[in-house]
């Protein structure tokens, strides 16, 4: 039985809602103006929203997303730096010089501007465009592996030894140049394409004939610069006369290489560096000699030392010395006691002897060690020891069998080339050479000159 006022009353039904409640958007909430637009327009379509309400929501859209301007760079200025297409010419530039995965590289940029311009906006609220100069660092950034890797390959190829420690020393200075502004990827990828073919240095034509007189290193003029930073890049453990040598290689041409003992071979023929001018770079004397014995003598050395003592006693009988050796000090006292006595013949006969047995099978003309002993005697010391090195330079060369010795300043960026005994002897005038004939005990199997040649 139902209660008096539920049996009395009229039960009245709440009213129901003919529409849904509908959310207000949030201007905010749009991530950019042309997606609040279409939202806007579908919710009044749909009668979510009034007219006088899209109008208005419209409006706020309109003030979150105005751009912020200036006299100096208004926004169709700053929408015109944008560089799709500037990328796009740079990889194109750079992958027809060197292998690059020009399409996956292209796809990171396009993703990070994308990435950096979404996180710029929620920052400020605004629309925000990612101007040239980002966007070509962000590339930059991009193509350091690719042209790293370009660069270890070169390494392995042209070194067989020390290659960990050449690519450590290789990766900042790769870095550097990619990013300098006056350098860039373009400039470093054709680089690095020149140093895989024909050369930055023409190492082809350094080694192809002597080179007496100091001659400019023929370096692609437009990286030069690069070339002679390079020069610190050394092999672990060697002195300052080793720098130069991974630039020649690296910047040479496709045959130019580095063996495991350190030798140079430049367009297949091995050649000797000797480098000096680093610290201070002035032009300073490059020292060629054997590290084992550091003096000049040849096999016969013993012979010839026995055949000018034979001959001073004859002047001055038990009172020559035992170890002899004709540097500069005792020819000019020989000059004073003893040559005068003997005469021109009989010490152009004595030299003569020393020579053949000193340089068994090098032919030497009496008329060039005659050149030497002047009319009253006397022996001209810088004439002889430029002989007497000629000869132990062609010695020493038979035994090493290389091509040449190269003698490289760093500080002026010249060279020198020898080639044979000769091209000293032409040069002879430029040497600083410690003796006519030095003496050891005993006998060297290598003969080798003591001399510096100016630079």
């Amino acid at each position: 039985m139902k209660p008096w006022f539920e049996r009395e009353a009229k039960v009245i039904k709440f009213p129901e809602p003919e529409k849904k409640v509908v959310q207000m958007p949030n201007v905010a909430s749009y991530p950019d103006f042309i997606t609040g637009v279409a939202d806007l327009k579908a919710r009044m379509g749909k009668g979510e929203i009034s007219q006088a309400s899209h109008d208005k929501l419209y409006t706020d859209l309109i003030h979150r997303f105005m751009r912020k301007e200036s006299f100096e760079t208004p926004w169709f200025l700053r929408e015109a730096e944008l560089t799709e297409n500037t990328v796009v010419d740079t990889l194109k530039k750079v992958a027809a010089l060197i292998p690059i995965d020009a399409k996956a590289i292209y796809n990171n940029v396009k993703t990070k501007v994308q990435n950096l311009r979404q996180s710029q906006e929620s920052m400020n609220e605004q629309p925000t465009q990612v101007n040239a100069q980002q966007q070509m660092e962000i590339l930059n950034q991009e193509l350091i592996g690719p042209m790293i890797a370009q660069t270890n390959k070169l390494i392995d190829t042209k070194f067989e030894a020390a290659q960990d420690s050449y690519k450590n020393q290789m990766d900042d200075k790769i870095r550097a140049m990619i990013t300098r502004p006056n350098i860039g990827p373009i400039n470093t990828a054709e680089f690095l394409n020149l140093c895989a073919s024909s050369g930055v240095v023409k190492t082809s034509e350094m080694i192809a004939e002597p080179v007496l007189d100091p001659t400019p290193i023929p370096v692609t003029a437009k990286f030069q610069g690069i070339f002679k930073a390079l020069f610190n890049v050394m092999r672990p453990g060697s002195a300052a006369g080793g720098q130069g040598e991974f630039a020649l290689v690296f910047c040479g041409d496709k045959l130019a290489k580095q063996e495991k003992q350190g030798d140079l071979k430049l367009s297949g023929k091995d050649i000797e560096l000797k480098t000096s001018g680093i610290s201070k770079g002035k032009a300073t004397d490059f020292v060629l000699q054997d590290q084992s014995t550091k003096v000049v003598t040849g096999p016969g050395a013993l012979e010839a030392k026995s055949i000018l003592k034979k001959e001073l006693e004859k002047i001055t009988p038990g009172e020559v010395e035992k170890n002899l050796t004709l540097g500069v000090k005792r020819v000019n006292r020989l000059n004073a006691t003893h040559f005068p006595k003997m005469g021109k013949k009989k010490v152009v006969d004595m030299l003569s002897k020393m020579y053949a047995a000193n340089y068994p099978g090098q032919s030497v003309g009496d008329n060039i060690i005659s050149d030497g002993v002047n009319d009253d005697g006397t022996i001209d010391f810088y004439k002889l020891s430029a002989l007497s090195s000629s000869l132990a330079y062609d010695l020493y060369k038979s035994k090493k069998n290389f091509h040449g010795v190269m003698m490289l300043n760093a500080g002026t960026m010249h060279y020198t080339l020898v080639i044979d005994g000769k091209d000293l002897f032409a040069v002879r005038d430029r040497l600083k050479i410690s003796a006519i004939f030095e003496f050891v005990r005993g006998t060297a199997d290598i003969s080798v000159p003591t001399l510096t040649l100016k630079s």
